[in-house]
């Protein structure tokens, strides 16, 4: 399974603007990383999607989007499987 994983990681990293990427269990514990992600904010990014799917149980898991002004985070939840994935900003041309 690991070189699966490793496999999507690796993948899900050649998005353009992508900058880090993280996978964790239903529990929170972080499966795999690459990038700027922290393994240790599984925990946090289950937790946001469990909070967020609560808003409305009825319906599939949202799709939650963190922004600064520089990156943003899109956290998912697919089954048992909750996936963040970081993504630097584009610069708009002027």
């Amino acid at each position: 399974m690991e070189s699966k994983l490793d496999n999507v990681l690796d993948s899900m990293m050649q998005t353009e603007n992508t900058i880090g990427v993280l996978i964790a269990d239903n529990q929170g514990l972080s499966y795999g990383t690459r990038g700027v992600a922290n393994s240790q904010a599984g925990g946090l990014i289950t937790a946001i999607a469990d909070q967020a799917a609560k808003i409305h149980p009825n319906l599939d898991a949202p799709v939650i989007i963190l922004e600064t002004e520089n990156t943003s985070v899109t956290i998912s939840k697919y089954g048992f499987h909750t996936g963040a994935i970081y993504k630097r900003k584009s610069q708009s041309k002027k």
